[in-house]
């Protein structure tokens, strides 16, 4: 692995660490002339919004590699307004989704990158895009950190969204401390960044390579001759449906029995057994599988993790119920319980990687799944965030979370309905209900929903924001 620690070394002489115990608003000034908006337009013919930062030295940026890795040109936008040119890549590291890029400008101070990691409850600060709202701060804490398939990452709560991937997380101190990937959507502020320290195996000395000569090795079957089962690809698609869907099913539950007027008096539920149930039974036939293609061998192995963090997720949920049920209050143990849960609800979130994106692009597995793989395609086209509506995979009607004051909480719907149609339209998925919404808004509809054992229907302005 290369290594830049001399480069960075001088440059943390050259960019002093700044005090500790910074606010958000000293951050801001002292590091938002540094970050950049990244416009990309990639090989699909879509336009994405991404963020990025000056580093090492003048001319530099690093980013997200999933925020570039397809484009055909990026242009670079900083809070003065000026805008350059992105000329292309100086070099990469898909696995730990970091990019170094060259950017046309000049005169601005690289960010100083920290060379130790957070604790655990430390300060946290983000600057970027969510949702095209340019230069957007945010602050919150580090919650944890972890690991998966041998690559550290940082949890954290500060509010971040599509838009904000590439940007740079900061201390107290003003240091980088971590490069924005993502987040669950379906959580409250369960948002990841890759450590800064990664980017030291960046190397800044190579030639920059025009986006045209980019190439996206796709960790997949190179030859296509790899033969494909139709019921191994839907256990393993089922599999990847469940991870996709845990965050949502998770805060369902906390909102209808947790959080219902009777709470954990209840129990937990008949819909909690039988979603562990059929968690424990996907991860038994997803042992059962294997491929002789290394794309589904990775994808499998890393969906098993996964799964058995959803199975110690929804456990730990119905034990701390139970525990509370049983002893008529939320005591230490139940408490530690749900803690537990929530840990293990971060752990077994999908998250992007370029291993599920070939997959969902393999014409096999599409064939195999099309559920699983219109579904994504869904959530890509109209992102679940642009309605506020959450909506399980494996319960495609149920509106499983919402965004308190969005589009689909101001139009009525409340978490625990089944949306049966929408201005007399069924509804099949997701992906209906927010197409739907988006086509009237500003308009009254019609909205049908089983709440309550009970259909219920509505008449509803569409909010147009």
């Amino acid at each position: 692995m290369r290594h830049l620690a001399a480069i960075v070394a001088f440059l943390v002489l050259a960019v002093p660490a700044l005090a500790d115990g910074m606010t958000a608003s000293d951050v801001y000034k002292a590091s938002a002339p540094s970050v950049m908006v990244l416009t990309v337009k990639a090989k699909d013919g879509n336009t994405y919004i991404g963020t990025g930062f000056v580093a090492f030295k003048d001319g530099l940026a690093v980013t997200a590699w999933h925020v570039v890795k397809d484009a055909v040109s990026v242009t670079a936008k900083f809070n003065d307004g000026q805008e350059f040119d992105v000329s292309g890549l100086v070099d990469s590291d898909p696995k730990r989704d970091m990019a170094l890029v060259h950017v046309k400008e000049f005169g601005r101070k690289p960010l100083p990158l920290s060379e130790t990691a957070p604790g655990i409850g430390d300060k946290a600060f983000v600057i970027g895009a969510p949702e095209g709202l340019d230069f957007t701060v945010s602050d919150g804490i580090i919650s944890q950190i972890r690991q998966e398939d041998g690559v550290n990452f940082y949890q954290y709560t500060c509010p971040t969204s599509h838009g904000n991937s590439g940007g740079p997380v900061f201390n107290d101190k003003g240091q980088v401390i971590a490069i924005v990937k993502g987040g669950m959507e379906s959580g409250q502020n369960l948002n990841f960044g890759m450590p800064s320290t990664y980017v030291l195996g960046l190397d800044s000395t190579l030639p920059t390579k025009p986006w045209d000569e980019v190439k996206v090795v796709a960790p997949s079957n190179e030859t296509g001759t790899y033969p494909s089962d139709p019921k191994d690809d839907s256990t393993l698609g089922y599999a990847i449906g469940i991870r996709h869907d845990i965050g949502v099913l998770m805060s369902y539950f906390k909102t209808t029995v947790v959080a219902a007027k009777n709470g954990y008096k209840d129990g937990p539920g008949s819909e909690a057994f039988q979603i562990q149930s059929n968690i424990s039974k996907a991860k038994d036939d997803l042992a059962t599988v294997d491929s002789p293609d290394p794309l589904r061998k990775r994808m499998i192995a890393a969906t098993q993790a996964g799964i058995d963090s959803a199975l110690n997720a929804i456990t730990d949920y119905i034990n701390a119920v139970v525990e509370a049920q049983r002893s008529g209050g939320w005591t230490a143990l139940a408490r530690d319980l749900m803690q537990r849960c929530n840990a293990e609800t971060a752990n077994a979130a999908l998250r992007d990687s370029d291993d599920l994106r070939a997959l969902l692009k393999d014409a096999s597995f599409r064939t195999n799944v099309p559920k699983l793989c219109k579904t994504f395609d869904g959530d890509i086209s109209i992102p679940p965030s642009k309605v506020g509506a959450y909506i399980p995979m494996l319960d495609p009607v149920l509106i499983g979370a919402l965004i308190p004051g969005g589009m689909a909480d101001k139009s009525g719907l409340q978490v625990g309905d089944r949306v049966i149609s929408i201005n007399s339209e069924d509804v099949d998925n997701g992906f209906d209900i927010r197409s739907k919404l988006i086509a009237n808004m500003g308009k009254k509809v019609r909205i049908s929903v089983y709440r309550d054992g009970k259909q219920k229907s509505w008449d509803a302005t569409v909010p147009s924001t």
